[in-house]
């Protein structure tokens, strides 16, 4: 459409099609009503659900360690016989030093390995052999090893882990003792009550015990079980050093110092 005025020309688009608009609209307004109606079904639902959790005990259950019981029961070692062996572990922090002891020993890696001194050319292993702060207990072989493992906690559980065995924990602070279908672990949390945990001195080896807080590990809280010394040098089950051997030892000396 063309006004008229002088000199000048103006166009003008009217859209037409006015019901095209209205349907456009219309289905539009259609399709946010659905969607307000999903999200409103939705929020019922959720509501509704919110309602039905509230309504249940939601009350935390707590792992018990002492309540797990291995698939296969073979029980306790010895049964409810008295150990062969049985080693009393007192654990705890020296504030003055800011380390851990077991036994008021501070465990403290030594310069020369323990199983290289195991694999000496001495025909025997004693107690001789090894320094205090290395910390090392020998235990003969076949024989039923019981730990007895407490100490101050200071309010949290030690994961303590020992090298070399699956254990049974035959019993947890002042509980029953259980020998038919002990926990079988290689760690165990331990808090001030302490637990008893059994193995069988068959897998011959310097094995570590510690606790498995890495720091609390740094700081001392740790020991070896030299477990049949003489079958670790000779035997079925002996170690048998090889070239390969000569490479790490090769390796270990080109390490910086402050890593040997």
């Amino acid at each position: 459409m063309r006004g008229k005025g002088k000199g000048h020309h103006h166009k003008v688009r009217a859209i037409g099609g006015g019901s095209g608009l209205s349907s456009r609209v219309k289905s539009r307004a259609s399709e946010l009503s659905k969607k307000a109606v999903e999200l409103a079904a939705a929020l019922v639902a959720n509501e509704a659900e919110l309602d039905k959790r509230q309504s249940q005990d939601n009350s935390t259950v707590l792992l018990d360690e002492t309540k797990l019981i291995p698939l296969i029961e073979p029980g306790a070692p010895g049964g409810s016989k008295d150990a062969d062996v049985v080693v009393p572990m007192d654990f705890g922090l020296n504030f003055a030093t800011g380390m851990w002891t077991i036994n008021n020993v501070s465990y403290s890696p030594p310069d020369v390995p323990t199983l290289l001194k195991i694999l000496s050319n001495k025909d025997r292993v004693d107690a001789s052999d090894f320094v205090q702060d290395e910390h090392t207990y020998i235990l003969p072989r076949n024989k039923v090893v019981e730990l007895h493992i407490k100490g101050q906690s200071l309010g949290i559980a030690h994961p303590i882990h020992l090298h070399g065995h699956a254990f049974d924990v035959v019993q947890f602070g002042n509980n029953p003792p259980n020998y038919v279908n002990p926990p079988r672990r290689d760690v165990v949390g331990v808090h001030d009550e302490g637990v008893r945990i059994r193995f069988r001195t068959d897998n011959p080896g310097p094995w570590f015990l510690h606790c498995h807080i890495d720091w609390h590990m740094d700081e001392g809280f740790a020991m070896v079980f030299a477990e049949a010394p003489e079958d670790i040098k000779k035997g079925s089950q002996s170690v048998r050093p090889d070239k390969e051997w000569k490479k790490l030892c090769e390796k270990y000396e080109k390490l910086p110092e402050e890593l040997q």
